[in-house]
């Protein structure tokens, strides 16, 4: 529940806004029973924890509990809305990749936690550890971030949430139409796999406008940055050291619109 909390203001953060506020709905099975009960206490308690850390509100949320059928109770469920204000659209930043040459930089620090990826989840695996909160990190990062943002140094952000990094760098690609060439040594060392699919919190991957990297760099001055690499050409390049892999943008593309009709059975 923490980790939604992060995740929601860290979104919020992407793309300029002042986080506000929290909303909330948990679904739950029956609290009359002791380990549904605990479920619910533990998210309420995570979600809390994370707003008094954050300094902002929760005025409004909404609980469904009883969830259960003759199978079981349904998977302990808190889904966290984050609403933010934004004082100038002029100066919101959006995900996609702006211009060839750009730098990118990885704000916020990797760690080797795959627990409960999608990473795992797509290589049918279990266990691994599942990422840990800092609220008192996360807001001097987001803090920073938004006034490189307000600086005009920042030209694309997106936050690493689900999928890791690179996720987010497809996305982003695919957001301009344009590739990029990453390079992950730079990141805190473990095995590349970690690197590129980690869900860590408190991260995102900054487009920096050129002829602005010293500037956004000090900016950012306290919080874990690491240059990756630069924006440009038709495919997206990651490597480390003598690994590498590359796909191209209509590769990648496919198999982004494709995703959804695989999924639909037709009878």
């Amino acid at each position: 529940s923490s980790r939604d909390a992060a995740d929601s203001r860290a979104s919020l953060a992407a793309v300029g806004a002042k986080p506000h506020s929290f909303t909330n709905c948990l679904n739950f099975g029956n609290p009359e029973k002791p380990d549904r009960l605990w479920y619910f206490r533990e998210a309420v308690r995570g979600i809390g924890l994370t707003a008094e850390a954050l300094g902002i509100p929760i005025p409004s949320g909404n609980v469904s509990l009883y969830n259960e059928s003759a199978l079981g109770p349904s998977p302990p469920t808190p889904v966290v809305l984050g609403v933010g204000m934004v004082e100038d659209l002029r100066l919101c930043v959006s995900s996609d990749f702006k211009r060839e040459g750009d730098a990118i930089f990885l704000v916020g620090r990797t760690a080797n936690e795959l627990g409960g990826s999608e990473y795992l989840r797509l290589r049918k695996k279990a266990g691994g550890v599942v990422p840990a909160t800092d609220p008192h990190g996360l807001r001097a990062s987001m803090d920073h971030l938004l006034q490189a943002m307000k600086a005009k140094t920042v030209a694309a952000c997106h936050d690493l949430s689900h999928g890791g990094l690179a996720i987010a760098a497809a996305e982003m690609c695919l957001g301009g139409d344009i590739g990029a060439d990453l390079d992950t040594a730079a990141v805190d060392p473990m095995r590349w796999d970690v690197q590129l699919f980690s869900e860590s919190n408190g991260r995102w991957l900054v487009e920096v406008v050129k002829g602005h990297e010293e500037e956004f760099q000090h900016l950012l001055e306290g919080v874990p940055v690491a240059y990756v690499g630069r924006v440009g050409g038709t495919s997206l390049r990651l490597r480390c050291g003598k690994k590498g892999a590359s796909l191209s943008l209509p590769a990648m593309r496919k198999a982004w619109t494709e995703a959804i009709p695989k999924q639909v059975v037709v009878s």
